[in-house]
């Protein structure tokens, strides 16, 4: 077993600790500055990743319709509203 000097053991633990990630704003900063609570930040961040979810579940229903439909010129906005029609009706 390879024993190292004290100093030297001491080093290396010091230079575990300096590895850490840094974060570009803390998240304090943040929701300071856009002048609201802690709560009031979570819960935007929660509904806007609900809505991206939602536009991509849709986008995704929309691929599939127009590939079982077919695409044709001035349909696109049918496509639209019957994907809308059927993602309400789920």
């Amino acid at each position: 077993m390879l024993r190292l000097p004290l100093q030297q053991a001491h080093n290396v633990q010091a230079r575990r600790n300096n590895e850490k990630e840094s974060k570009p704003f803390k998240v304090k900063w943040v929701y300071q500055c856009f002048g609201i609570s802690k709560q009031a930040y979570y819960k935007r961040l929660e509904s806007y990743s609900s809505k991206v979810t939602d536009e991509n579940i849709l986008k995704i229903m929309v691929k599939t319709i127009g590939k079982k439909w077919g695409k044709e010129p001035g349909e696109s906005s049918s496509i639209m509203s019957c994907a809308v029609s059927l993602q309400t009706t789920e």
